[in-house]
């Protein structure tokens, strides 16, 4: 049921916003590194979502992967704000956060489900009219005992249109 929640919010969110003018929607994909406080692993992740020159709205779809015995694994739903700090030409630094739902599981299935939030500062780089490389550090805090927070650096290329 939360999951619902979380989606049709998101998606109320889009429709809205598809009437601004200001903003052209995006998406991009990435791969980065992640650590918690007892594992190593690496991420995959997607984003949907609008942008302009000052802030974008966007939901990010990430799969965490941990090297454990039973391959620990996270896949987070987040819906997230950015805020450009200038808007250079290529250039664009970025902080951020966000508010994840996040089911977790290993190798025998989802075991539990969990709320979280995230902050983030990054830099995004503009090439061409609609390309641009997005690389990111992302920090979240998840309450669970096996694993309290993740942090990690992503690398996305974006496609605006």
């Amino acid at each position: 049921m939360k999951k619902i929640i979380f989606f049709f919010s998101f998606f109320v969110f889009l429709f809205g916003m598809s009437f601004s003018n200001d903003y052209k929607k995006y998406v991009s994909v990435g791969l980065g590194v992640c650590k918690s406080k007892k594992y190593n692993g690496f991420n995959i992740s997607t984003d949907f979502g609008y942008k302009n020159n000052k802030d974008r709205f966007y939901l990010n779809l990430s799969n965490l992967n941990f090297d454990t015995q039973n391959d620990l694994g996270l896949f987070s739903y987040s819906l997230n704000y950015d805020k450009f700090i200038f808007n250079d030409v290529n250039f664009m630094p970025f902080v951020g956060c966000g508010i994840n739902f996040i089911e977790i599981g290993d190798d025998n299935g989802v075991y539990d489900n969990k709320f979280g939030f995230n902050l983030k500062a990054g830099l995004l780089y503009n090439f061409g009219t609609h390309w641009s490389l997005n690389l990111k550090e992302i920090y979240t805090y998840i309450n669970h005992k096996d694993i309290k927070y993740t942090y990690g650096t992503t690398l996305n290329l974006e496609y605006q249109f």
